[in-house]
Protein backbone atom coordinates (compact mmCIF):
# COMPACT_ATOMS: atom_id res chain seq x y z
CA UNK A 1 0.00 0.00 0.00
CA UNK A 2 1.37 3.42 -0.91
CA UNK A 3 0.01 5.17 2.17
CA UNK A 4 1.80 4.21 5.37
CA UNK A 5 -0.53 2.61 7.86
CA UNK A 6 -0.43 4.00 11.37
CA UNK A 7 -1.10 1.26 13.95
CA UNK A 8 -1.79 2.11 17.59
CA UNK A 9 -2.05 -0.41 20.42
CA UNK A 10 -4.09 0.37 23.55
CA UNK A 11 -4.36 -1.94 26.54
CA UNK A 12 -2.19 -4.46 24.73
CA UNK A 13 1.50 -4.59 23.89
CA UNK A 14 2.78 -4.08 20.36
CA UNK A 15 2.68 -7.31 18.37
CA UNK A 16 4.40 -8.06 15.07
CA UNK A 17 1.83 -10.79 14.35
CA UNK A 18 -1.06 -8.34 14.77
CA UNK A 19 0.70 -5.71 12.65
CA UNK A 20 1.27 -8.31 9.93
CA UNK A 21 -2.41 -9.35 9.99
CA UNK A 22 -3.48 -5.70 9.71
CA UNK A 23 -1.14 -5.03 6.77
CA UNK A 24 -2.39 -8.20 5.04
CA UNK A 25 -6.01 -7.08 5.42
CA UNK A 26 -5.09 -3.58 4.22
CA UNK A 27 -3.90 -4.97 0.88
CA UNK A 28 -7.58 -5.56 0.00
CA UNK A 29 -8.00 -1.78 0.04
CA UNK A 30 -5.20 -1.16 -2.46
CA UNK A 31 -7.56 -0.17 -5.26
CA UNK A 32 -8.35 2.91 -3.14
CA UNK A 33 -4.68 3.56 -2.25
CA UNK A 34 -4.27 6.44 -4.68
CA UNK A 35 -7.14 8.19 -2.91
CA UNK A 36 -6.37 7.37 0.72
CA UNK A 37 -4.62 10.22 2.51
CA UNK A 38 -4.75 8.80 6.03
CA UNK A 39 -5.01 5.21 7.30
CA UNK A 40 -5.04 4.58 11.04
CA UNK A 41 -5.84 1.31 12.81
CA UNK A 42 -6.31 1.18 16.59
CA UNK A 43 -6.17 -2.20 18.31
CA UNK A 44 -7.60 -2.12 21.81
CA UNK A 45 -8.22 -4.65 24.52
CA UNK A 46 -10.73 -2.70 26.61
CA UNK A 47 -11.87 -5.69 28.67
CA UNK A 48 -9.68 -8.26 30.37
CA UNK A 49 -11.70 -11.26 31.56
CA UNK A 50 -10.20 -14.20 33.39
CA UNK A 51 -13.07 -16.59 32.65
CA UNK A 52 -14.43 -15.32 29.35
CA UNK A 53 -11.14 -14.41 27.71
CA UNK A 54 -10.01 -11.10 26.32
CA UNK A 55 -12.20 -9.00 24.06
CA UNK A 56 -10.53 -7.09 21.27
CA UNK A 57 -11.72 -3.92 19.62
CA UNK A 58 -10.46 -2.71 16.25
CA UNK A 59 -11.07 0.80 14.94
CA UNK A 60 -10.20 1.66 11.35
CA UNK A 61 -10.03 5.32 10.35
CA UNK A 62 -9.57 6.18 6.67
CA UNK A 63 -9.52 9.62 5.07
CA UNK A 64 -9.99 9.95 1.32
CA UNK A 65 -11.30 12.65 -1.04
CA UNK A 66 -14.72 10.95 -0.89
CA UNK A 67 -14.84 11.52 2.88
CA UNK A 68 -13.88 9.89 6.12
CA UNK A 69 -14.69 6.33 7.12
CA UNK A 70 -14.68 5.32 10.78
CA UNK A 71 -15.41 1.70 11.61
CA UNK A 72 -15.25 0.11 15.05
CA UNK A 73 -15.74 -3.54 15.78
CA UNK A 74 -15.79 -4.72 19.38
CA UNK A 75 -16.54 -8.37 20.15
CA UNK A 76 -17.74 -7.50 23.64
CA UNK A 77 -20.58 -5.31 22.32
CA UNK A 78 -22.54 -8.25 20.99
CA UNK A 79 -21.20 -10.63 23.65
CA UNK A 80 -19.92 -13.05 21.07
CA UNK A 81 -16.56 -14.38 22.07
CA UNK A 82 -14.85 -13.69 18.78
CA UNK A 83 -11.14 -14.02 18.44
CA UNK A 84 -8.95 -11.18 17.22
CA UNK A 85 -8.94 -12.39 13.58
CA UNK A 86 -12.76 -12.31 13.45
CA UNK A 87 -12.94 -8.79 14.85
CA UNK A 88 -10.21 -7.64 12.44
CA UNK A 89 -11.97 -9.26 9.46
CA UNK A 90 -15.30 -7.66 10.37
CA UNK A 91 -13.70 -4.22 10.76
CA UNK A 92 -11.90 -4.37 7.42
CA UNK A 93 -14.92 -5.81 5.59
CA UNK A 94 -17.04 -2.90 6.85
CA UNK A 95 -14.32 -0.43 5.88
CA UNK A 96 -14.17 -1.87 2.36
CA UNK A 97 -17.97 -1.68 1.99
CA UNK A 98 -17.97 1.95 3.15
CA UNK A 99 -15.14 2.94 0.78
CA UNK A 100 -16.85 1.19 -2.15
CA UNK A 101 -20.14 2.88 -1.36
CA UNK A 102 -18.57 6.33 -1.13
CA UNK A 103 -16.62 5.74 -4.33
CA UNK A 104 -19.72 4.59 -6.23
CA UNK A 105 -21.73 7.59 -5.06
CA UNK A 106 -18.96 9.93 -6.15
CA UNK A 107 -18.75 8.30 -9.57
CA UNK A 108 -22.53 8.18 -9.94
CA UNK A 109 -22.62 4.38 -10.06
CA UNK A 110 -24.48 3.93 -6.80
CA UNK A 111 -27.55 1.79 -6.90
CA UNK A 112 -30.73 3.71 -6.56
CA UNK A 113 -33.00 2.32 -3.91
CA UNK A 114 -36.33 3.47 -5.26
CA UNK A 115 -38.14 0.94 -3.13
CA UNK A 116 -36.13 1.40 0.06
CA UNK A 117 -38.48 1.71 2.99
CA UNK A 118 -38.84 5.01 4.75
CA UNK A 119 -39.03 5.42 8.50
CA UNK A 120 -38.66 7.87 11.37
CA UNK A 121 -36.09 7.80 14.13
CA UNK A 122 -38.05 7.03 17.31
CA UNK A 123 -35.27 6.45 19.86
CA UNK A 124 -31.63 7.54 19.98
CA UNK A 125 -28.89 6.45 22.35
CA UNK A 126 -26.25 8.93 21.23
CA UNK A 127 -23.62 8.02 23.82
CA UNK A 128 -23.91 4.33 22.96
CA UNK A 129 -24.02 4.94 19.19
CA UNK A 130 -27.32 3.37 18.21
CA UNK A 131 -31.02 4.00 17.81
CA UNK A 132 -34.32 2.63 16.55
CA UNK A 133 -36.46 3.43 13.51
CA UNK A 134 -40.23 3.04 13.22
CA UNK A 135 -41.54 1.93 9.84
CA UNK A 136 -44.91 2.87 8.40
CA UNK A 137 -46.05 -0.67 9.27
CA UNK A 138 -45.24 0.02 12.93
CA UNK A 139 -42.17 -2.23 13.11
CA UNK A 140 -39.04 -1.14 14.97
CA UNK A 141 -35.66 -1.51 13.31
CA UNK A 142 -32.33 -1.22 15.16
CA UNK A 143 -29.52 0.82 13.59
CA UNK A 144 -25.92 1.44 14.61
CA UNK A 145 -23.93 4.63 14.06
CA UNK A 146 -21.78 2.81 11.47
CA UNK A 147 -24.85 2.14 9.32
CA UNK A 148 -25.60 5.87 8.93
CA UNK A 149 -24.25 6.97 5.56
CA UNK A 150 -23.67 10.35 3.91
CA UNK A 151 -24.20 12.34 7.13
CA UNK A 152 -22.71 12.07 10.62
CA UNK A 153 -24.65 9.98 13.16
CA UNK A 154 -24.92 13.12 15.32
CA UNK A 155 -27.05 14.79 12.63
CA UNK A 156 -29.91 12.36 13.28
CA UNK A 157 -32.45 13.07 16.02
CA UNK A 158 -35.78 11.69 17.19
CA UNK A 159 -38.29 12.46 14.45
CA UNK A 160 -35.76 12.49 11.58
CA UNK A 161 -37.12 10.96 8.37
CA UNK A 162 -34.81 8.35 6.86
CA UNK A 163 -34.57 5.79 4.08
CA UNK A 164 -32.96 2.47 5.01
CA UNK A 165 -32.07 -1.01 3.83
CA UNK A 166 -32.45 -4.06 6.02
CA UNK A 167 -29.49 -6.27 6.85
CA UNK A 168 -29.81 -9.87 5.64
CA UNK A 169 -29.71 -11.23 9.20
CA UNK A 170 -31.47 -9.92 12.27
CA UNK A 171 -29.37 -8.85 15.23
CA UNK A 172 -29.96 -9.48 18.92
CA UNK A 173 -32.38 -6.55 18.87
CA UNK A 174 -34.44 -7.99 15.98
CA UNK A 175 -34.46 -6.46 12.49
CA UNK A 176 -31.47 -4.19 11.87
CA UNK A 177 -30.69 -1.60 9.24
CA UNK A 178 -27.64 -2.16 7.07
CA UNK A 179 -27.67 1.42 5.83
CA UNK A 180 -29.56 4.54 6.90
CA UNK A 181 -29.85 7.71 4.79
CA UNK A 182 -31.24 10.96 6.15
CA UNK A 183 -34.01 12.37 3.96
CA UNK A 184 -34.19 16.11 3.53
CA UNK A 185 -37.16 17.72 5.24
Amino acid sequence: MQIPIQITFRGIGQSNAIESAIRQRATRLERFAHRITRFHVIVDMPHHHRRKGNHYAVRVEVTAPTGEVFVTRDASLDDSHKDFQSVLRDAFDATLRNLESKSQRREGDAKTHAHSPHARVVRMFVNDGYGFLATSAGDEVYFHRNSVLEVPFSQLSVGSKVRFTLAPEDGDQGPRAASVYLLEA
